[in-house]
């Protein structure tokens, strides 16, 4: 649960942190209320089409909201071919690039 977890922490405690990724998230009700108490923080979140843990309607669902709300800055990286692990390995630049953008 550490994708959904990362999107509950981010909405609860949105003062401790800079940013946000949340891989695959297992988030299969999406929080609009709580992204939009959120819109000004980073989001990026990563998901395999072929992830047979949490399909990938759960990211393209949470990356939509995100666009409605609207969040100011958002990344959806969807991986063609990943699943449910290799997604936790395959942005790792790109997720420690966002990170480090957006640092305090």
């Amino acid at each position: 649960m550490g994708g959904a977890g990362t999107l509950y922490l981010a909405i609860k405690y949105p003062q401790r942190w800079a940013a946000a990724v949340a891989l695959a998230p297992a988030a299969f009700t999406v929080d609009r209320e709580g992204l939009g108490k959120i819109p000004k923080m980073p989001i990026m979140l990563v998901h395999g089409d072929m992830d047979t843990v949490v399909p990938v309607t759960v990211g393209r669902a949470w990356a939509e909201a995100m666009k409605a709300v609207p969040m100011k800055e958002y990344h959806y990286i969807e991986v063609p071919g990943g699943d449910h692990g290799t997604v936790i390995g395959s942005h790792q630049a790109e997720i420690f690039a966002f990170f480090a953008k957006h640092s305090r």
